[in-house]
């Protein structure tokens, strides 16, 4: 086999793996759209902001701060954010989970926080969590997941 025959196989074996991992790439896409529309339904089916912002508004007189971060969207301005709530980037660095992470911190003594995080792992597949406790994706579940937080939080 000559120099060119050997290169031209080689054109014609690297061309059917590009195409592969081309196919591999646009399902991998495809499932991580499909993922993240699941965990914005239940974002909005759950009402997380509506609830905060309203935790936020009755028992802290709107003085806490609502934050929302969405791992696969980075910082960018033309982003509007849901109203009351900052979008943030999460660092790149850690492993790539799709979740939205919503939590109201305010001042109190000390600084208080909720934290509300729906996500997709390969482990877990799809989950709910108030502070760091797994709940029912049922919005009774959240709503006294909630309450139980806040009042942890101040040791109530």
């Amino acid at each position: 086999m000559t120099w060119r025959d050997t290169l031209l196989d080689l054109r014609d074996e690297l061309a059917e793996t590009r195409a592969q991992r081309l196919r591999q790439t646009q399902e991998e896409n495809t499932e991580a759209e499909r993922v993240r529309g699941v965990l914005n339904q239940l974002v909005d089916s759950l009402q997380i902001p509506q609830l905060l912002t309203e935790l936020n508004e009755i028992l802290l007189e709107g003085k806490g701060n609502l934050e929302t971060f969405i791992s696969w969207e980075g910082e960018d301005e033309d982003d509007e954010p849901e109203k009351g709530f900052n979008l943030v980037s999460l660092n790149e660095e850690q492993e790539e989970l799709d979740e939205i992470y919503m939590s109201l911190t305010w001042e109190e003594n000390d600084e208080r926080t909720i934290e509300v995080e729906v996500g997709n792992s390969e482990d877990e597949g799809l989950y709910l969590m108030v502070n760091g406790v797994s709940i029912r994706h049922e919005q009774a579940a959240l709503e006294q997941a909630l309450v139980v937080a806040f009042r942890e939080e101040l040791d109530l």
